[in-house]
């Protein structure tokens, strides 16, 4: 026996409501569900450890955040830390993002940020993270999803996760949504459980988010050539721990900062092509790369040099200058007197 119904515009609007009520039931019971594989709270968070691409050597190890004993005794306290489960390629994560950089913005000199990722391109991940200017610390295995021992030990089924570990190194809190980690942040903070003595003092911010690149580095090309110097563009933005790292160690290394005050007009060019910022901004920035031939490639901060008439001479990838959690001395001065217009008009 069959049965004809006719399909009238009532029958299809009802049934697209329901197909979509459907699709937004099986989503909320999906992250309910994950919600209750994730670890319990009071479970030693599993340590992991972030390396350097190039060198190899660390960067981060989880435990190392935990309240601990100093040489001479004395307790150090621990530091609370937001581990945030994401990709690129991951709707739902993209959508979150914009809370995690508030999360950052907000509470980044109480708190570690870091950033796990699926991702298995790292030029699309490091792509997606300097075109939206997420700046915090990131660890990716690129592998896989299910292949990565860390969504292993951190039971992730669903993406984005989060889990938030306190100062003994185990687990205080965790969700699938980014909304619920700012409230319970805010709850903490407003407890007074979250210090700022924790963690790093906040670095100072040096680039002038307000005026004109271009002229910017106009009026150092004119100073430059009036004054015997070449210019060293540290393109990058407040947003960017490391570029704020190298400008506090030109001003607290006594050589770097002779070297570069003999030899350099030394600015900072915010760079900021996110689309927040509008048509025009974005428009000026792919302007200004292009006039400093594309340097962005290399991420961030990145130096160009230009000699006096504004011709890019160098642009030198910063992770060759890194060392640990800061800069090399030695490395910075082979760089810097590589470029002085001594070195390269004899």
């Amino acid at each position: 026996l069959i049965y004809i119904f006719e399909v009238t515009d009532i029958n299809r609007k009802l049934y697209e409501e329901t197909i979509i009520l459907l699709l937004l039931m099986t989503a909320v019971v999906g992250r309910a569900q994950t919600s209750l594989d994730l670890l319990p709270v009071g479970t030693e968070a599993p340590d992991f450890t972030i390396t350097d691409s190039k060198t190899g050597k660390k960067i981060f190890q989880l435990s190392d955040k935990k309240t601990q004993k100093d040489k001479d005794g004395k307790t150090v306290p621990g530091v609370w830390t937001v581990l945030d489960f994401w990709a690129s390629w991951c709707p739902d994560c993209r959508r979150d993002m914009p809370m995690v950089k508030a999360i950052y913005d907000k509470y980044n000199t109480k708190i570690q940020v870091v950033g796990v990722s699926f991702d298995t391109d790292e030029a699309k991940m490091k792509k997606y993270l300097g075109d939206n200017q997420y700046s915090w610390l990131q660890y990716c295995e690129f592998k896989k999803w299910k292949e990565t021992k860390i969504s292993k030990d951190y039971h992730i089924s669903w993406i984005p996760t989060s889990y938030l570990i306190n100062p003994e190194g185990k687990v205080a809190f965790s969700t699938v949504k980014a909304e619920e980690m700012m409230k319970k942040l805010d709850s903490l903070d407003q407890a007074g459980a979250l210090k700022p003595a924790q963690v790093q003092t906040a670095l100072k911010k040096v680039y002038n988010e307000s005026i004109d690149p271009m002229a910017q580095i106009d009026e150092a090309l004119a100073k430059a050539k009036k004054n015997g110097k070449f210019v060293i563009c540290q393109v990058g933005g407040n947003w960017c721990p490391w570029c704020l790292k190298f400008a506090d160690f030109v001003e607290k290394d006594a050589a770097v900062n002779k070297m570069v005050n003999d030899h350099f007009e030394y600015i900072h060019v915010n760079y900021n092509r996110r689309k927040t910022a509008g048509d025009a901004a974005v428009k000026k920035a792919e302007q200004l790369m292009k006039r400093l031939n594309n340097p962005q490639r290399f991420g961030f901060p990145v130096f160009v040099v230009l000699d006096e008439t504004g011709k890019v001479l160098h642009i030198q990838d910063s992770s060759f200058l890194e060392e640990g959690k800061g800069y090399n001395e030695e490395k910075v001065l082979r760089f810097l007197k590589s470029w002085t217009p001594q070195a390269i008009k004899g």
